[in-house]
């Protein structure tokens, strides 16, 4: 749609190619603004289909705009933009389904000045061929005769990276790029180089303005390109592109874990508004998604709710529905609850009842469910301490419990304590996993578990003291919904185990994903028995054990708040809820993104942006950034998701505030 400058008139075109032709429609009419009406509210910070944290993007400068749109963007045709671009028209990307909401401007104005990363993409299907040879150094018009067979056989050529002998390019999918064409083209690109073709690749792009002044800031997170093979590196010319071309099977994962690391909403955001999840704007994914047990049961909540406290809710059906679930895995050997994710009584004792046993990280935990399980016997218990003091040990070898050495300290000062003893030792795969620093327990920086490299001493020492190694335990990270992750710790585990001949168990640790605002799923748990299955008919002779802790829990619980205070500043909303960051610290510590729903008014059409804050005194008491709500008011219950797992059994009294307190239903 556009409205004419001179005598204010209007034209509505149809879709297919609509978007173009409106374009130039708008460009030759001198049109003072250019809407394109589709059935999203603009441009996305990366592919929804990836990422429910996808984040709408406000406003972009026509440059950027092109090279979002030209990395896969759908909802616009790269085509479009130059026509409006070139006669200086404002177009907006608006929503057909949410006609009061704001879509994304493009204008020649950027949303802010300073560099700010905008979009992570990926495109699949990505072909790249590479020439070597040692005639290209200081050879005139080496590049030119390279280039030409390109374009003789009508190949267009994406990114291109050299060295003083080689050049790669990359070829993206294209139905027109023949198996008869690609023979001739390597045929004809032989005669200068060597050539190598590599098929099925990913290339995953960074875009947004000033990129090229961001890649120190994000140096840290250059960290993740460890487990991922990059096989090109391109930067664009024009400094709104940063791209790395890595095997076709990682792109995506890859895309999904550098957006929800890279893409953080701030507070009075100018760029990003609502998530894709926030907007329910995927229908198909939301007809997919498993019913979350608080909706069903939303009457109950908010009866539960205190007028002037908040409280936690767990639903006991749910926990017992996650216990079962591990239980029931027929490949998996012995399963444990990590209580430190939630050590409510009423949880232990449905993990007990539901026939797993329980995983403690301290003697004071290992205590606490002796004593509301009665039928927890030893053997049930796994204790995993870290730096623990002399005493702890002492005092689980006395109890007969499971006990984990995470480094040599114990054996090399106390070898007297583990006469006897059957011991099991955490090692470090030195390959981390998770959402966020603070739950990547494996790696370089990582506090837990022995490198690889100290088992032969760790072999003596164990000797020395007259202690036998009868197991192995890895446990990398949290959040992983992948299966073939336990795969790999499997085959890791049983790699370690070939110089220990009393090893017979292999602890693969924790970690199991959940379902969460952001978009990933629960891991599969059939897939994981098959992938089970797999490892214990290659390796007969183990036994396999599971310790999810967050997988039990997170769903099963709620964070219940009343709001206090609504405030609306020139530039800001915010609402206000009477607990903060001492009951749920999880976003403040890791960054971490729960769902938020004014449960009060929980099937009302939400129309409203706010801040989610708390009334503790720091910047950091935000609970939700940049949140779609209902217009919400003072009393109204605020339903945080999620907050069975890490939520108060890490609450404080900051600010002499008490946390939330417990109810089980």
């Amino acid at each position: 749609m556009y409205r004419g400058r001179a005598d204010g008139d209007t034209a509505l075109l149809g879709r297919g190619g609509s978007d173009t032709s409106a374009a130039y429609f708008a460009a030759k009419l001198q049109a003072e603004r250019l809407e394109i009406w589709t059935d999203v509210p603009g441009f996305f910070s990366a592919d929804p289909r990836l990422t429910g944290s996808a984040r709408q993007i406000k406003a972009l400068s026509y440059d950027e705009a092109q090279e979002i749109a030209s990395m896969g963007a759908s909802v616009l045709h790269p085509r479009a933009i130059a026509p409006v671009r070139n006669a200086g028209i404002e177009m907006e990307i608006r929503c057909t389904h949410k006609r009061k909401m704001p879509g994304t401007v493009i204008s020649a104005t950027p949303s802010e000045d300073a560099p700010r990363l905008k979009a992570v993409s990926v495109k699949n299907g990505v072909r790249l061929i590479t020439l070597d040879t040692s005639g290209m150094w200081r050879a005139s018009g080496f590049l030119a005769r390279a280039f030409e067979p390109f374009a003789r056989h009508g190949v267009s050529i994406d990114l291109v990276s050299t060295s003083e002998t080689s050049v790669t390019v990359s070829l993206d999918d294209d139905p027109s790029l023949t198996p008869a064409v690609l023979t001739a083209l390597e045929a004809d690109l032989a005669e200068i180089a060597r050539v190598s073709v590599l098929e099925d690749c990913a290339a995953v792009s960074l875009v947004g303005r000033g990129v090229r002044a961001l890649l120190a800031q994000l140096a840290r997170r250059w960290r993740r390109f460890a487990h991922y093979p990059v096989r090109l590196i391109s930067q664009a010319a024009n400094d709104l592109n940063f791209t790395v071309v890595v095997d076709g099977d990682q792109g995506k994962p890859l895309c999904r874990k550098l957006h929800d690391q890279l893409i953080q909403p701030k507070p009075l955001d100018e760029t990003f508004g609502p998530s894709w999840a926030e907007l329910g704007a995927d229908k198909t994914a939301k007809a997919d998604a498993p019913a979350v047990w608080w909706r069903s049961k939303r009457d109950t909540l908010l009866e539960a709710c205190p007028e002037n406290d908040a409280v936690y809710v767990y639903d006991r059906d749910t926990v017992r529905e996650r216990c079962e679930a591990i239980a029931g895995l027929k490949n998996l050997d012995r399963g444990f609850y990590a209580m430190k994710a939630n050590g409510h009584a009423d949880i232990i004792r449905t993990a007990v009842e539901a026939g797993l046993g329980i995983e403690c990280v301290s003697i004071n935990e290992v205590e606490a469910a002796r004593a509301v399980a009665p039928a927890l016997t030893p053997e049930r218990i796994l204790f995993t301490p870290n730096f623990a003091p002399r005493e702890e040990y002492a005092v689980a070898l006395e109890m007969g419990i499971h006990l984990t050495l995470d480094g040599l300290h114990p054996l090399r000062h106390w070898p007297e304590l583990f006469k006897g003893a059957g011991i099991t030792l955490r090692i470090n795969p030195q390959r981390p996993e998770g959402h966020h620093k603070h739950v990547r327990t494996a790696g370089p920086e990582a506090k837990f578990g022995l490198h690889r490299d100290e088992l032969p001493e760790a072999i003596e020492l164990a000797r020395t003291a007259g202690a036998k190694i009868t197991g192995l335990h890895v446990h990398s990270g949290s959040g992983i919904s992948d299966p073939e992750h336990w795969r790999r710790v499997g085959i890791f585990l049983t790699e370690t185990a070939q110089d220990l001949p009393d090893v017979k168990v292999l602890d693969l640790g924790g970690g199991l994903g959940v379902d969460e605002a952001s978009g990933p799923r629960r891991i599969n748990t059939d897939q994981l028995d098959i992938m089970l299955g797999e490892l214990k008919t290659a390796y007969p002779g183990y036994e396999f054990w599971l310790e999810p802790g967050r997988y039990i829990s997170a769903e099963a619980g709620v964070l219940l708040a009343r709001v206090t205070q609504v405030k609306q500043t020139p530039d800001a909303r915010f609402v206000g809820i009477n607990t903060g960051m001492n009951s749920l610290i999880r976003p403040a510590l890791y960054g971490a993104r729960h769902e938020i729903v004014n449960l009060t008014r929980l099937d009302e059409d939400a129309d409203m942006i706010a801040d989610i804050v708390g009334p503790i005194c720091e910047s950091a008491d935000r609970l939700g950034a940049q949140r779609l709500l209902p217009e919400t008011r003072e009393g109204d219950v605020i339903l945080i998701g999620n907050g069975g797992a890490y939520g108060r059994v890490m609450a404080s009294r900051y600010n002499m505030r008490e946390p939330a307190g417990e109810v089980v239903i």
